[in-house]
């Protein structure tokens, strides 16, 4: 029987749960567009003089702005960097003391590695646009 749950758990946590996630934030987001056409369509119906650009612009979603995206994208990088060298260390200093792996340490390890890079790859798209954005402001001087 353990080597069922053995099986099971790793399974749900890494193929289920993203799967259901993609799903629930698919779905808010429909679900917000949904009740946004709904609103025009019963701003269309009554037709109360109303101007039917200026409602959709403000039911619109908001949009970041780029500077507001690149402090995203910083923010991000630093998290998942830092919380990955984080995991890492702490599996290594673990793996260290105990001699010897289990479970817990290697999804430790695997765990900040695939944090680092996430974290890296934000870094890397910040580094990558901040470029391009001088590079641009440069040329329309």
């Amino acid at each position: 029987m353990f080597w069922l749950v053995k099986i099971i758990v790793p399974v749900s946590i890494c193929c289920v749960l993203p799967c259901v996630v993609v799903w629930l934030v698919s779905r808010t987001k429909k679900n917000a567009d949904d009740k946004r056409a709904e609103v025009l369509l019963e701003a269309i119906r009554a037709n109360n003089n109303v101007d039917v650009d200026r409602l959709t612009e403000a039911m619109s979603r908001p949009k970041l702005s780029a500077e507001e995206q690149q402090s995203r994208r910083l923010q991000r990088g630093c998290l998942f960097s830092l919380s990955g060298v984080a995991m890492l260390i702490y599996g290594m200093v673990q793996l260290s003391m105990w001699g010897v792996t289990n479970d817990i340490i290697d999804m430790l390890l695997l765990g900040g590695g695939i944090a680092l890079a996430i974290g890296v790859s934000y870094l890397v798209v910040y580094r990558v646009v901040s470029k391009r954005q001088k590079n641009s402001d440069a040329d329309k001087e």
